[in-house]
């Protein structure tokens, strides 16, 4: 989990970093997979109970938050693309 945890935010980083609407969304798209594994290895934890459920529902609040988050700034960077190609057509 902490390995997928900094790959994640390494993706972050190079979502934010790049230039390129086209790299940015692909850095995003990583991060976005990751993430979902990490989410599911967060559920499995606590079906095992490795972490209280209470826990469980703080870290579900905060992943369905990040989620939300990377979403919308993902469909964000598509819409700027698809701009970008009106215009120059």
């Amino acid at each position: 989990m902490q390995e997928y945890s900094v790959e994640a935010l390494n993706d972050i980083s190079g979502a934010y970093i790049n230039k390129s609407l086209k790299t940015r969304i692909d850095y995003l798209t990583s991060f976005q997979t990751k993430f979902e594994t990490l989410k599911t290895l967060i559920r499995i934890a606590s079906e095992r109970k490795w972490i209280s459920i209470k826990k469980f529902a703080s870290i579900s609040a905060l992943t369905t938050s990040i989620g939300r988050q990377s979403t919308a700034w993902k469909n964000s960077l598509i819409s700027a693309i698809k701009r970008e190609s009106e215009g120059h057509g």
